[in-house]
């Protein structure tokens, strides 16, 4: 950490404002540190990387603190504007993933526009010419080709699009209010039109036929039944599930503390004695599921799949990644769309056919009513539909002529 350099500034009144510089470990932006008109230290970044311009920086920070000059933007390049963000959705308690994912999508717009050195240089006709140029542009899945092998392209999802458009607002919202921009030029971007889907109906039988295939596909390798089958009964997400440790088995259920699920909320999940104690004999010393490894390589190899280039090691996101491309193999194999997130949809169905109410069992799911409400509506639209095309089946069947003998 550097020295502290002590300085003052004079206000309009005669009071001088004393303040300093540092710079933290692994940074080279200047902060600076100063008693607020209400007596309480703030700390506040400079945004520039040599102290020169840190004093200038300071000054006028402290000025537009102190109500003495109208605040202004900051003209700062990109790097500087990301650690920003970054530190500021931190103080916030945004988790990593979320982080991660704003300062993606940022990356996505600074590689579309690289005249643009820094937030500041955003216009308004960018971010409408970025909704365009996204929506145009193609992408590709698969990464390791083998030679002469080109993967093939694929136009990009609405719903992409829209959740781009609103991560850029959030950022840009903040930057404004780390007066970074003077205004949000996203402000009036609209996402695309999105269809109305209605959320996906799980049958029993669709969850009867996946674990068939699962058995078929890895004959002898309890794992993958026994992962599936706890994300079935306990429906929670696939990321959670992933991370479980062996200290979340207790008393007969599965805990899930706040600070590793979605909504921040803990949350508990009983499960059957016999499937508990199945967890209990697998579990490993720190992850739930730390054996997979060795017993994915070995269960590959009775398959005659080449393991050279498996990793023996657990990892919770390698775990995830594995899981993921699971579910592509079963519906080339089967012809059924399918996913891992079925298995929780699945729950949401069962509990709104059982009539469970939707807040006691949004409080089950870590969800909120609203999502709930959605399936409870599914269920009621796809009952409504049966009984009545159902029951007017006869009448509705056209009379058609007899035809020539």
């Amino acid at each position: 950490m550097a020295n502290w350099q002590r300085n003052h500034v004079t206000l309009s009144t005669g009071q001088h404002v004393r303040y300093s510089l540092k710079q933290r470990p692994g940074s080279a932006v200047y902060f600076t540190h100063f008693a607020g008109p209400d007596g309480k230290r703030l700390e506040r970044s400079t945004g520039a990387t040599k102290k020169p311009d840190a004093v200038g920086a300071a000054h006028r920070i402290i000025l537009e603190e102190y109500r003495q000059v109208a605040p202004s933007a900051e003209t700062v390049p990109w790097e500087v504007g990301v650690e920003k963000l970054v530190e500021a959705l931190t103080a916030d308690g945004k988790r990593p993933k979320t982080i991660a994912g704003y300062v993606e999508t940022l990356d996505k717009l600074v590689a579309m526009f690289p005249r643009a050195k820094g937030p500041a240089d955003v216009t308004d006709r960018m971010a409408g010419d970025f909704k365009v140029k996204y929506a145009a542009t193609k992408f590709v899945r698969k990464r390791n080709l083998g030679e002469g092998e080109e993967a093939p392209a694929y136009r990009r999802q609405a719903k992409s699009l829209d959740s781009r458009i609103r991560t850029l607002k959030a950022v840009f919202t903040w930057f404004k209010t780390l007066r970074l921009v003077d205004a949000n030029p996203f402000a009036g971007v609209t996402g695309p039109e999105l269809d109305r889907h209605e959320v996906r109906y799980v049958r029993p039988g669709d969850v009867t036929d996946f674990f068939g295939w699962l058995d078929a596909r890895w004959p002898g390798w309890a794992m993958p039944g026994l992962f599936f089958t706890v994300k079935a009964m306990t429906a929670c997400r696939l990321d959670d599930l992933c991370h479980l440790r062996s200290d979340q088995l207790q008393d007969g259920r599965l805990v899930f503390p706040a600070d590793v699920t979605k909504n921040r909320s803990e949350r508990y999940a009983p499960l059957p004695t016999d499937v508990y104690a199945d967890l209990c004999a697998y579990a490993g010393r720190t992850f739930l599921w730390e054996k997979y490894p060795a017993e994915l390589i070995a269960a590959n190899q009775k398959l005659g799949v080449p393991t050279h280039r498996q990793n023996p090691e657990f990892a919770p996101r390698r775990l995830y990644a594995w899981v993921v491309q699971t579910m592509p193999r079963d519906e080339h194999e089967t012809g059924r769309d399918r996913s891992s997130h079925d298995c929780r949809r699945a729950a949401f169905t069962r509990a709104a056919e059982k009539d469970v109410h939707p807040k006691r069992a949004a409080a089950a799911f870590d969800v909120t009513p609203e999502t709930m409400l959605k399936y409870y509506t599914a269920t009621e639209k796809k009952k409504t539909a049966d009984e009545v095309l159902g029951g007017l089946a006869d009448d509705l069947r056209p009379n058609r002529p007899d035809k020539p003998g």
